[in-house]
């Protein structure tokens, strides 16, 4: 039978919140980062190749490249950080990992 959580204090809850203040955080970044890379690998060539956009569109290509790239950074450093907050669950719930 699993244990009950014991009780929590003001330090875990303000981990739990910077916790899910990571996790709500990353979510633009991770939306920004798929929307610049779909538009640079996926939606230019293809527009291009269809005859939609001219050739010199091709050239926005590596800008919004490079832009998902600079979106990782925060992305890593906040999922870094997400996971340790997570790991300070084990304070008052020791087997989280069920």
């Amino acid at each position: 039978m699993l244990e009950d959580p014991g009780t929590l204090s003001s330090f875990n809850w303000m981990n739990i919140h910077l916790y899910l203040t990571s996790i709500w955080t990353l979510a633009p970044f991770v939306a920004g980062f798929a929307f610049s890379m779909a538009a640079a690998h996926l939606f230019i060539p293809s527009l291009i190749s269809t005859g939609d956009l001219p050739n010199t569109a091709n050239k926005f290509r590596l800008p919004l490249t490079a832009f998902a790239l600079v979106l990782l950074i925060p992305i890593i450093l906040l999922l870094i950080n997400a996971v340790n907050m997570w790991m300070r669950v084990g304070d008052f719930w020791p087997r989280f990992l069920i």
